[in-house]
Formats: C-alpha cells, structure tokens, sequence
C-alpha cells in the first residue's frame, strides 16, 4: 500500500505472519513484531482500510496538482526554449546559469507531474477497493500493492 497523503505519521505499507509473528512495516522503514493473535491481525487491518479512506480523502487534491505541474511544465518548456535562444544569441555565464536553471526546474517539475499522477492512480485503485471489492473472500487489504485496477475490476466480475 501506498501513502498518498500529504501528511507525515505512521503509515502501515503491510504486514505478514511467519513463524507465530505478525510483522507490521511501516512507511518509514521500521517493522514491528508482535505474537500472532487474530484480534490484533484485525486490528491491523482496520488500520490499513481506515489509511485507504485517508488516501481517496486526498483525491481532489491530487488531481489538482497533477494538472497543475502539468500546466506549469508547459510553460517552463516554452520559457526554457526563451532561455536558450537568449544563451545561444549571446553565450556568457548569467545566459548559461539562466538556461540550465530553467531546465532543471523544469525536470523537477515533469517528476513532481509524474509522482503526481501515480499517486492518482494509487488513489483511484484504493477508491475500487473501497468500493467494490471489500468483502471479497480471498482477497484483503495486505494484497492491494499486487493488483493494479484493471485486475481489480476483473476480480470484481469473477466474485
């Protein structure tokens, strides 16, 4: 599972079960270790739905800056291509400093776009589960990271 918030906290990425143990991995690396006990598995679990309905509450915003940067990636582009006929016309250090300053706001924010948009496409894949595959029988919560949407939908069908 994915943290598409814009928050810091604690965020549980998955679990597993071996040997006796639940083992919780949280988002900034840490895993924690318990003796397996059901309760405590579907504990875990209801934390991990609760951190989905979290994710889909940030959709809107999301999209907003997918667009966004998207937007702004179009006009540093047109302002980098400024910016190099200006460093070809005359080439000096400012020209140059200009021009690749540009370009590299310019890629940092084609990655912001992208983490953007995969962070969408994180949360309306979390927003089907929700939705339509709660209550599955084989399939939970632990194994969302496994299934993209479209497997998603076709699990649906096949229910």
């Amino acid at each position: 599972m994915k943290d598409c918030r814009y928050v810091d906290g604690d965020f549980i990425i998955k679990y597993c079960i071996s040997d006796g143990k639940l083992f919780v991995y949280y988002k900034d690396g840490r895993v924690d270790s318990f003796i397996y006990d059901v309760t405590l598995e579907k504990k875990v679990v209801i934390k991990m739905k609760k951190q989905l309905v979290e994710n889909v509450m940030f959709k809107k915003m999301r999209k907003r800056d997918k667009y966004l940067s998207l937007i702004n990636f179009y006009i540093l582009v047109l302002f980098s291509f400024v910016q190099y006929s200006s460093f070809i016309d005359e080439i000096n250090l400012e020209n140059g400093f200009c021009f690749f300053g540009v370009c590299g706001i310019t890629l940092y924010d084609l990655y912001y776009y992208i983490k953007n948009d995969s962070m969408l496409s994180e949360i309306i894949k979390d927003e089907y589960f929700l939705n339509n595959i709660d209550g599955v029988v084989s399939f939970d919560v632990n194994n969302l990271d496994n299934y993209s949407i479209k497997d998603l939908k076709c699990l649906k069908q096949g229910k």
